[in-house]
Protein backbone atom coordinates (compact mmCIF):
# COMPACT_ATOMS: atom_id res chain seq x y z
CA UNK A 1 0.00 0.00 0.00
CA UNK A 2 1.21 3.80 -1.16
CA UNK A 3 1.63 6.48 0.94
CA UNK A 4 -1.31 8.01 -1.05
CA UNK A 5 -3.65 5.17 -0.94
CA UNK A 6 -3.06 4.70 3.03
CA UNK A 7 -3.71 8.40 3.74
CA UNK A 8 -6.54 10.05 0.40
CA UNK A 9 -5.28 13.74 1.21
CA UNK A 10 -1.91 12.74 0.10
CA UNK A 11 -1.26 13.70 -3.12
CA UNK A 12 1.58 11.35 -5.80
CA UNK A 13 3.52 14.27 -7.32
CA UNK A 14 5.96 13.44 -9.79
CA UNK A 15 9.20 15.14 -9.22
CA UNK A 16 8.62 16.53 -12.87
CA UNK A 17 5.34 17.62 -11.82
CA UNK A 18 6.90 19.42 -8.54
CA UNK A 19 9.12 21.34 -10.31
CA UNK A 20 6.80 22.41 -13.07
CA UNK A 21 4.85 24.06 -9.79
CA UNK A 22 7.62 25.33 -8.85
CA UNK A 23 9.12 27.11 -11.97
CA UNK A 24 5.40 28.50 -12.35
CA UNK A 25 5.58 30.26 -9.59
CA UNK A 26 8.66 31.93 -9.67
CA UNK A 27 8.46 32.64 -13.20
CA UNK A 28 4.70 34.33 -12.14
CA UNK A 29 6.76 36.47 -9.23
CA UNK A 30 9.22 37.54 -12.09
CA UNK A 31 6.46 38.48 -14.49
CA UNK A 32 3.82 40.04 -11.80
CA UNK A 33 5.93 43.41 -11.49
CA UNK A 34 5.73 44.54 -14.72
CA UNK A 35 2.14 44.12 -14.80
CA UNK A 36 1.66 45.54 -11.43
CA UNK A 37 3.73 48.54 -13.12
CA UNK A 38 0.50 48.90 -15.26
CA UNK A 39 -2.00 48.34 -12.98
CA UNK A 40 -1.04 50.42 -9.82
CA UNK A 41 -0.40 54.03 -11.55
CA UNK A 42 3.41 53.54 -12.17
CA UNK A 43 3.03 53.58 -16.13
CA UNK A 44 0.55 56.45 -15.67
CA UNK A 45 2.62 58.35 -13.89
CA UNK A 46 5.29 57.53 -16.50
CA UNK A 47 3.34 59.30 -19.37
CA UNK A 48 2.15 61.83 -17.35
CA UNK A 49 6.01 62.97 -16.20
CA UNK A 50 6.77 62.80 -20.37
CA UNK A 51 4.37 65.12 -21.43
CA UNK A 52 1.79 62.81 -22.80
CA UNK A 53 -2.35 64.22 -22.26
CA UNK A 54 -4.40 62.50 -20.04
CA UNK A 55 -7.06 61.52 -23.01
CA UNK A 56 -3.78 60.20 -24.38
CA UNK A 57 -2.74 58.03 -21.57
CA UNK A 58 -6.08 56.32 -21.15
CA UNK A 59 -5.95 55.49 -24.58
CA UNK A 60 -2.57 53.92 -24.43
CA UNK A 61 -3.68 52.14 -21.13
CA UNK A 62 -6.49 50.78 -23.06
CA UNK A 63 -4.49 49.09 -26.00
CA UNK A 64 -3.51 46.00 -24.29
CA UNK A 65 -6.64 45.60 -23.50
CA UNK A 66 -7.96 45.48 -27.26
CA UNK A 67 -4.87 43.51 -28.24
CA UNK A 68 -5.56 41.12 -25.66
CA UNK A 69 -9.49 40.98 -26.55
CA UNK A 70 -8.17 40.53 -30.89
CA UNK A 71 -5.57 38.05 -29.75
CA UNK A 72 -6.55 35.73 -27.71
CA UNK A 73 -8.57 33.51 -29.21
CA UNK A 74 -5.95 32.99 -32.15
CA UNK A 75 -3.16 32.68 -30.28
CA UNK A 76 -4.94 29.91 -28.13
CA UNK A 77 -5.91 27.99 -30.79
CA UNK A 78 -1.85 28.45 -32.39
CA UNK A 79 -0.23 27.27 -28.88
CA UNK A 80 -2.79 24.24 -29.05
CA UNK A 81 -1.27 23.61 -32.68
CA UNK A 82 2.75 24.75 -32.22
CA UNK A 83 3.30 24.50 -28.67
CA UNK A 84 2.03 25.72 -25.77
CA UNK A 85 5.27 26.87 -23.78
CA UNK A 86 6.94 27.89 -26.81
CA UNK A 87 3.93 30.52 -27.94
CA UNK A 88 4.08 31.67 -23.73
CA UNK A 89 8.16 32.09 -24.20
CA UNK A 90 7.51 34.07 -27.04
CA UNK A 91 5.56 36.00 -25.00
CA UNK A 92 7.99 36.53 -22.14
CA UNK A 93 10.45 37.99 -24.68
CA UNK A 94 8.06 40.79 -26.01
CA UNK A 95 7.10 41.77 -22.63
CA UNK A 96 10.74 41.99 -21.96
CA UNK A 97 11.27 44.02 -25.38
CA UNK A 98 8.17 46.39 -24.04
CA UNK A 99 9.65 47.58 -21.17
CA UNK A 100 13.15 47.95 -22.86
CA UNK A 101 11.24 50.36 -24.81
CA UNK A 102 9.30 51.73 -22.50
CA UNK A 103 12.46 53.05 -20.71
CA UNK A 104 14.12 54.24 -23.64
CA UNK A 105 11.44 56.45 -24.53
CA UNK A 106 12.27 59.01 -21.91
CA UNK A 107 15.77 59.49 -23.53
CA UNK A 108 14.11 61.30 -27.05
CA UNK A 109 12.49 64.01 -27.87
CA UNK A 110 8.78 64.62 -27.99
CA UNK A 111 7.57 62.71 -31.24
CA UNK A 112 9.94 59.65 -31.64
CA UNK A 113 9.24 59.36 -27.75
CA UNK A 114 5.84 58.62 -28.36
CA UNK A 115 6.23 56.49 -31.12
CA UNK A 116 8.57 54.26 -28.75
CA UNK A 117 6.00 54.45 -26.00
CA UNK A 118 3.46 53.39 -27.93
CA UNK A 119 5.52 50.39 -29.98
CA UNK A 120 6.21 49.50 -26.15
CA UNK A 121 3.31 49.36 -25.11
CA UNK A 122 1.20 47.55 -28.16
CA UNK A 123 4.36 45.29 -27.97
CA UNK A 124 3.25 44.37 -23.93
CA UNK A 125 -0.24 43.99 -25.22
CA UNK A 126 0.68 41.01 -27.82
CA UNK A 127 3.30 40.13 -25.22
CA UNK A 128 0.45 39.14 -22.34
CA UNK A 129 -1.74 38.18 -24.83
CA UNK A 130 0.59 35.32 -25.91
CA UNK A 131 1.14 34.38 -22.44
CA UNK A 132 -2.00 34.35 -21.17
CA UNK A 133 -3.33 32.46 -23.80
CA UNK A 134 -1.56 28.95 -23.46
CA UNK A 135 -0.83 29.34 -19.39
CA UNK A 136 -3.97 27.66 -17.84
CA UNK A 137 -3.77 24.98 -20.89
CA UNK A 138 -0.26 24.69 -19.68
CA UNK A 139 -0.26 24.21 -16.02
CA UNK A 140 -3.45 22.08 -15.91
CA UNK A 141 -1.55 19.21 -17.05
CA UNK A 142 1.39 19.91 -14.04
CA UNK A 143 -0.85 20.23 -11.04
CA UNK A 144 -2.83 17.47 -10.28
CA UNK A 145 -7.04 17.98 -9.58
CA UNK A 146 -7.26 17.30 -6.11
CA UNK A 147 -4.68 20.24 -4.83
CA UNK A 148 -5.18 22.62 -7.88
CA UNK A 149 -7.24 25.10 -5.18
CA UNK A 150 -3.67 24.76 -2.70
CA UNK A 151 -1.42 25.56 -5.67
CA UNK A 152 -2.97 28.16 -7.31
CA UNK A 153 -3.35 29.85 -3.85
CA UNK A 154 0.09 29.59 -3.41
CA UNK A 155 0.81 30.93 -6.70
CA UNK A 156 -1.64 33.92 -6.24
CA UNK A 157 -0.37 34.52 -2.67
CA UNK A 158 3.43 34.21 -3.79
CA UNK A 159 3.36 37.04 -7.03
CA UNK A 160 1.04 39.06 -4.65
CA UNK A 161 3.13 39.30 -2.38
CA UNK A 162 6.22 40.08 -4.04
CA UNK A 163 4.68 42.76 -5.95
CA UNK A 164 3.83 44.23 -2.82
CA UNK A 165 7.51 44.75 -2.24
CA UNK A 166 8.19 45.16 -5.47
CA UNK A 167 6.04 48.47 -5.27
CA UNK A 168 6.61 49.31 -1.73
CA UNK A 169 10.14 49.65 -2.26
CA UNK A 170 9.11 51.78 -5.54
CA UNK A 171 6.98 54.04 -3.76
CA UNK A 172 9.65 54.71 -1.52
CA UNK A 173 11.88 55.47 -4.25
CA UNK A 174 9.81 57.92 -5.67
CA UNK A 175 8.84 60.90 -4.47
CA UNK A 176 6.25 64.01 -5.11
CA UNK A 177 7.62 65.04 -8.45
CA UNK A 178 10.26 62.63 -9.64
CA UNK A 179 12.04 62.73 -12.09
CA UNK A 180 12.10 60.29 -15.00
CA UNK A 181 15.55 58.87 -14.33
CA UNK A 182 13.63 57.00 -11.07
CA UNK A 183 10.84 55.89 -13.32
CA UNK A 184 13.38 54.40 -15.77
CA UNK A 185 15.45 52.96 -13.06
CA UNK A 186 12.27 51.07 -11.79
CA UNK A 187 11.34 49.80 -15.63
CA UNK A 188 15.28 48.95 -15.57
CA UNK A 189 14.30 46.60 -12.21
CA UNK A 190 11.59 44.96 -14.46
CA UNK A 191 13.99 44.55 -17.44
CA UNK A 192 15.71 42.33 -14.85
CA UNK A 193 12.95 40.47 -13.51
CA UNK A 194 11.58 39.59 -16.83
CA UNK A 195 14.80 38.04 -18.63
CA UNK A 196 15.09 36.26 -15.13
CA UNK A 197 11.80 35.38 -15.64
CA UNK A 198 12.96 33.32 -19.26
CA UNK A 199 15.12 31.04 -17.40
CA UNK A 200 12.68 30.07 -14.85
CA UNK A 201 9.41 29.80 -17.62
CA UNK A 202 11.63 27.84 -19.96
CA UNK A 203 12.15 25.23 -17.06
CA UNK A 204 8.58 24.19 -17.13
CA UNK A 205 7.53 20.95 -19.26
CA UNK A 206 5.01 20.71 -21.29
CA UNK A 207 3.42 17.30 -20.25
CA UNK A 208 0.72 17.40 -23.13
CA UNK A 209 2.91 17.69 -26.23
CA UNK A 210 0.87 19.47 -29.36
CA UNK A 211 -0.90 18.46 -31.99
CA UNK A 212 -2.82 19.23 -35.23
CA UNK A 213 -6.41 20.47 -34.89
CA UNK A 214 -8.92 18.48 -36.72
CA UNK A 215 -11.05 21.54 -37.13
CA UNK A 216 -10.51 24.41 -37.79
CA UNK A 217 -10.19 27.67 -36.21
CA UNK A 218 -13.72 28.96 -37.27
CA UNK A 219 -15.49 25.55 -36.99
CA UNK A 220 -14.26 25.63 -33.43
CA UNK A 221 -15.06 29.09 -32.80
CA UNK A 222 -18.53 28.89 -34.09
CA UNK A 223 -19.33 25.63 -31.92
CA UNK A 224 -18.22 27.89 -28.58
CA UNK A 225 -20.65 30.68 -29.91
CA UNK A 226 -23.23 27.94 -29.92
CA UNK A 227 -23.41 27.21 -26.27
CA UNK A 228 -25.95 29.67 -24.82
CA UNK A 229 -25.47 29.24 -21.30
CA UNK A 230 -21.51 30.17 -21.72
CA UNK A 231 -22.10 32.55 -24.41
CA UNK A 232 -24.66 34.50 -22.18
CA UNK A 233 -22.52 34.46 -19.28
CA UNK A 234 -19.46 35.54 -21.52
CA UNK A 235 -21.71 38.71 -22.51
CA UNK A 236 -22.60 39.63 -18.70
CA UNK A 237 -18.70 39.43 -18.43
CA UNK A 238 -18.21 41.85 -21.51
CA UNK A 239 -20.77 44.31 -20.04
CA UNK A 240 -19.45 44.18 -16.01
CA UNK A 241 -15.50 45.41 -16.86
CA UNK A 242 -17.54 47.49 -19.94
CA UNK A 243 -18.45 49.78 -16.66
CA UNK A 244 -15.73 49.42 -14.28
CA UNK A 245 -12.55 48.32 -16.62
CA UNK A 246 -11.74 51.80 -16.98
CA UNK A 247 -12.02 53.17 -13.15
CA UNK A 248 -8.77 52.48 -11.66
CA UNK A 249 -7.63 54.50 -14.60
CA UNK A 250 -9.77 57.27 -13.70
CA UNK A 251 -9.03 57.17 -10.19
CA UNK A 252 -5.39 57.67 -10.69
CA UNK A 253 -5.77 60.81 -12.70
CA UNK A 254 -7.93 62.83 -9.99
CA UNK A 255 -5.70 61.81 -7.54
CA UNK A 256 -2.55 63.61 -9.74
CA UNK A 257 -4.24 66.04 -11.97
CA UNK A 258 -7.36 67.47 -9.23
CA UNK A 259 -5.51 66.59 -6.28
CA UNK A 260 -2.53 66.87 -6.99
CA UNK A 261 -0.83 63.99 -5.31
CA UNK A 262 2.43 63.42 -5.18
CA UNK A 263 3.54 59.98 -7.31
CA UNK A 264 4.95 58.24 -3.98
CA UNK A 265 1.30 58.77 -2.62
CA UNK A 266 -0.64 57.45 -5.90
CA UNK A 267 1.98 54.37 -5.85
CA UNK A 268 0.87 53.60 -1.70
CA UNK A 269 -2.64 54.23 -3.42
CA UNK A 270 -2.32 51.38 -5.62
CA UNK A 271 -0.62 49.10 -2.82
CA UNK A 272 -3.94 49.54 -1.04
CA UNK A 273 -5.74 48.18 -4.06
CA UNK A 274 -3.63 45.59 -4.69
CA UNK A 275 -4.01 44.58 -0.73
CA UNK A 276 -7.81 45.05 -1.19
CA UNK A 277 -7.17 42.53 -3.87
CA UNK A 278 -5.47 40.22 -1.72
CA UNK A 279 -8.19 40.24 0.88
CA UNK A 280 -11.39 40.02 -1.61
CA UNK A 281 -9.52 36.67 -3.36
CA UNK A 282 -9.42 35.25 0.14
CA UNK A 283 -13.43 36.36 0.96
CA UNK A 284 -14.38 35.93 -2.09
CA UNK A 285 -13.44 32.56 -2.03
CA UNK A 286 -15.40 31.56 1.04
CA UNK A 287 -18.37 33.44 -0.04
CA UNK A 288 -18.80 31.74 -3.40
CA UNK A 289 -18.32 28.06 -1.38
CA UNK A 290 -20.64 29.12 0.90
CA UNK A 291 -23.72 31.36 -1.22
CA UNK A 292 -22.69 30.21 -4.94
CA UNK A 293 -21.79 32.39 -8.01
CA UNK A 294 -25.00 34.88 -8.12
CA UNK A 295 -24.63 36.45 -4.65
CA UNK A 296 -21.55 37.21 -5.30
CA UNK A 297 -22.31 39.01 -8.27
CA UNK A 298 -24.93 40.92 -6.77
CA UNK A 299 -23.09 42.34 -3.76
CA UNK A 300 -20.16 43.26 -6.31
CA UNK A 301 -22.54 45.30 -8.05
CA UNK A 302 -23.23 47.24 -5.35
CA UNK A 303 -19.61 47.20 -4.18
CA UNK A 304 -19.29 49.02 -7.76
CA UNK A 305 -21.40 51.42 -6.68
CA UNK A 306 -20.43 51.91 -3.54
CA UNK A 307 -16.88 52.75 -4.37
CA UNK A 308 -17.41 55.20 -6.90
CA UNK A 309 -19.68 57.17 -5.41
CA UNK A 310 -17.87 57.59 -2.08
CA UNK A 311 -14.79 58.32 -4.15
CA UNK A 312 -17.13 61.18 -5.63
CA UNK A 313 -18.19 61.94 -1.78
CA UNK A 314 -14.30 62.29 -0.80
CA UNK A 315 -14.64 66.09 -0.02
CA UNK A 316 -18.07 66.63 1.89
CA UNK A 317 -16.25 66.38 5.42
CA UNK A 318 -13.07 68.56 5.17
CA UNK A 319 -9.83 67.11 6.03
CA UNK A 320 -10.57 63.36 5.35
CA UNK A 321 -9.98 63.67 1.82
CA UNK A 322 -6.77 61.06 1.50
CA UNK A 323 -8.18 58.66 3.92
CA UNK A 324 -11.20 58.58 1.89
CA UNK A 325 -9.32 57.97 -1.22
CA UNK A 326 -7.15 55.42 0.46
CA UNK A 327 -10.67 53.58 1.52
CA UNK A 328 -11.89 53.10 -1.95
CA UNK A 329 -8.65 52.52 -3.27
CA UNK A 330 -9.01 49.81 -0.90
CA UNK A 331 -12.39 48.78 -1.11
CA UNK A 332 -12.23 48.57 -4.92
CA UNK A 333 -9.81 46.11 -5.43
CA UNK A 334 -11.51 44.15 -2.62
CA UNK A 335 -14.64 44.04 -4.65
CA UNK A 336 -12.93 43.56 -7.83
CA UNK A 337 -11.02 40.38 -6.44
CA UNK A 338 -14.64 38.89 -5.09
CA UNK A 339 -15.92 39.82 -8.65
CA UNK A 340 -13.00 38.05 -10.31
CA UNK A 341 -13.40 35.02 -7.85
CA UNK A 342 -16.82 34.52 -8.84
CA UNK A 343 -16.23 35.00 -12.55
CA UNK A 344 -13.41 32.17 -12.67
CA UNK A 345 -15.50 30.11 -10.61
CA UNK A 346 -18.30 30.30 -12.83
CA UNK A 347 -16.23 30.23 -16.07
CA UNK A 348 -14.75 26.84 -15.37
CA UNK A 349 -18.25 25.09 -14.57
CA UNK A 350 -19.64 26.57 -17.84
CA UNK A 351 -16.55 25.61 -19.94
CA UNK A 352 -16.96 22.66 -22.44
CA UNK A 353 -15.16 19.88 -22.52
CA UNK A 354 -13.68 19.95 -25.76
CA UNK A 355 -11.05 22.87 -26.62
CA UNK A 356 -10.71 24.49 -23.42
CA UNK A 357 -8.15 26.94 -24.18
CA UNK A 358 -9.74 28.31 -26.79
CA UNK A 359 -13.45 28.59 -24.84
CA UNK A 360 -11.43 30.02 -21.87
CA UNK A 361 -9.82 32.05 -24.26
CA UNK A 362 -12.79 33.08 -25.99
CA UNK A 363 -14.13 34.19 -22.32
CA UNK A 364 -11.00 36.18 -21.62
CA UNK A 365 -11.40 38.25 -24.70
CA UNK A 366 -15.16 39.11 -24.08
CA UNK A 367 -13.61 40.94 -20.66
CA UNK A 368 -10.67 42.10 -22.39
CA UNK A 369 -13.12 43.60 -24.84
CA UNK A 370 -14.62 45.34 -22.31
CA UNK A 371 -12.04 46.82 -20.34
CA UNK A 372 -11.02 47.91 -23.58
CA UNK A 373 -14.21 49.62 -24.66
CA UNK A 374 -14.29 51.23 -21.27
CA UNK A 375 -11.39 53.19 -22.13
CA UNK A 376 -12.38 53.84 -25.53
CA UNK A 377 -15.14 55.12 -24.29
CA UNK A 378 -13.37 57.61 -21.92
CA UNK A 379 -11.32 58.59 -24.34
CA UNK A 380 -13.35 59.86 -26.39
CA UNK A 381 -15.62 61.26 -23.93
CA UNK A 382 -12.93 63.60 -22.75
CA UNK A 383 -12.10 64.04 -26.37
CA UNK A 384 -15.16 65.94 -26.87
CA UNK A 385 -14.68 68.23 -24.46
CA UNK A 386 -18.87 67.28 -23.70
CA UNK A 387 -18.29 67.35 -20.42
CA UNK A 388 -17.47 70.60 -17.60
CA UNK A 389 -14.18 70.58 -16.27
CA UNK A 390 -15.55 71.57 -12.76
CA UNK A 391 -18.83 70.87 -10.78
CA UNK A 392 -20.23 70.90 -7.66
CA UNK A 393 -22.19 68.07 -5.86
CA UNK A 394 -23.49 68.85 -2.51
CA UNK A 395 -21.46 71.88 -2.37
CA UNK A 396 -18.06 70.08 -3.42
CA UNK A 397 -15.94 70.25 -6.61
CA UNK A 398 -16.01 67.84 -9.16
CA UNK A 399 -13.97 67.18 -11.96
CA UNK A 400 -14.99 66.05 -15.45
CA UNK A 401 -13.46 62.43 -14.42
CA UNK A 402 -15.70 62.49 -11.92
CA UNK A 403 -18.84 63.18 -14.26
CA UNK A 404 -17.50 59.40 -15.63
CA UNK A 405 -16.84 57.71 -12.49
CA UNK A 406 -20.66 58.85 -11.46
CA UNK A 407 -22.00 57.55 -15.02
CA UNK A 408 -20.20 54.42 -14.40
CA UNK A 409 -21.53 53.77 -11.57
CA UNK A 410 -24.77 54.25 -12.37
CA UNK A 411 -24.77 52.11 -15.43
CA UNK A 412 -23.09 49.30 -12.70
CA UNK A 413 -26.35 49.31 -10.54
CA UNK A 414 -28.90 49.31 -13.68
CA UNK A 415 -26.66 46.39 -14.73
CA UNK A 416 -28.28 44.12 -11.94
CA UNK A 417 -31.16 43.53 -14.31
CA UNK A 418 -28.27 41.16 -16.26
CA UNK A 419 -27.58 39.32 -13.35
CA UNK A 420 -30.41 37.14 -15.43
CA UNK A 421 -27.81 36.33 -18.04
CA UNK A 422 -25.85 34.49 -15.40
CA UNK A 423 -26.88 30.75 -15.25
CA UNK A 424 -25.68 30.57 -11.44
CA UNK A 425 -23.76 27.36 -11.43
CA UNK A 426 -22.67 26.71 -7.87
CA UNK A 427 -19.09 25.49 -7.64
CA UNK A 428 -16.28 25.28 -5.48
CA UNK A 429 -14.10 29.14 -6.16
CA UNK A 430 -11.29 28.32 -8.54
CA UNK A 431 -8.14 30.74 -6.86
CA UNK A 432 -6.78 31.80 -10.09
CA UNK A 433 -4.58 34.81 -10.09
CA UNK A 434 -6.35 37.93 -11.07
CA UNK A 435 -3.38 38.73 -13.77
CA UNK A 436 -3.40 38.04 -17.37
CA UNK A 437 -1.49 34.45 -15.96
Amino acid sequence: MTEASAHPDVVEVSPVQRRGMNMGILQACMGAVGYIAFTNGMILLYLNALGVSSQRIVLYLTLPSVLQASLLLPMAYLGDRRGKRGIALLGCCLELVSYVLLMSAGWLANVPREILLLMGILTYGVGTTAYSSTWFALISPIVPEPMRGRFFGRLRMSWQTFSLIFAGVSAAFLDAQSPLWMFQLVLACIVVCSFIRLFFYASIPELEPSAPQASSFFSILLSIIRIERFMSFSAYGFLLYLFTGGVTTLMALVEKKVLDYGDNTIIWLGILNLVGGIVGFYIGGLMVDRWGTKPVFLISHFGFCAMMLLFLARGFVPGTTLFVVAAVNFGFGYVLSCSTIAMTTEMMALMPPANKSVSSSFNMSMVRGGVALSGVLVTCTLDLNILCPQWTLAGCTLSSYDAILLGFAIMVLVMVVTLGLVPSVVGKAQWYPRMPA
